[in-house]
């Protein structure tokens, strides 16, 4: 007693099956399927996610880092998607942030875009050392925007056992090496 619920999918193996389809009606959902091999029609989700899914393994490849960051590389990936300015209906171009924050321009700071899986060294405040004769500084990789704070300059640096998070102020990053390896000429592009 309600309204058909049109699902849109793809042409999965697994949705087109004799049982995917029975259960699909038995659940009163109306299909509408693409074409195959054609992800268009949708919805945005699924086109955002054949785009972000490569991206997000293209920085764990150039980073050298394992599937188990797939996490931070996908949240730094939307982090900086959230930040790409676009043209907006009205000719105005803003970013999907300052449309949601109601900010009347998109930041234009590009220092908190820093490249994913850098080595870094963060300071170790005094605080958190037991003696002067402690090391003051911890190297790390960083793996985007802190999920731990609100704060604006908040960064995740990976210590090798687990998350910190770090003043962008308080690290040094070397994005040297993972900048060169975006260039054609790179040994890593070349097949021999």
């Amino acid at each position: 007693h309600g309204e058909i619920i049109i699902l849109r999918l793809d042409n999965h193996p697994s949705q087109v099956s004799h049982k995917a389809i029975e259960w699909f009606a038995d659940a009163q959902l109306l299909l509408q399927r693409s074409p195959p091999n054609v992800h268009e029609p949708i919805g945005k989700v699924e086109v955002s996610w054949s785009v972000d899914v490569p991206a997000v393994l293209a920085m764990l490849f150039a980073a050298s880092l394992s599937h188990a960051h797939v996490y931070t590389a996908f949240l730094a990936r939307e982090h900086a998607d959230n930040h790409v300015v676009r043209p907006t209906s009205n000719g105005i171009a803003h970013s999907p942030f300052s449309l949601y924050h109601n900010m009347e321009k998109p930041t234009d700071d590009l220092r908190q875009f820093l490249v994913y899986g850098s080595p870094v060294k963060y300071l170790l405040q005094p605080e958190t050392r037991d003696s002067k004769w402690e090391m003051h500084a911890a190297a790390g990789i960083y793996v985007g925007p802190s999920r731990k704070s609100e704060a604006s300059n908040a960064r995740w640096v990976w210590n090798g056992t687990r998350h910190v998070t770090v003043d962008a102020g308080c690290m040094r990053i070397y994005e040297h090496a993972l900048v060169l390896r975006s260039m054609p000429d790179h040994p890593i592009h070349q097949p021999f």
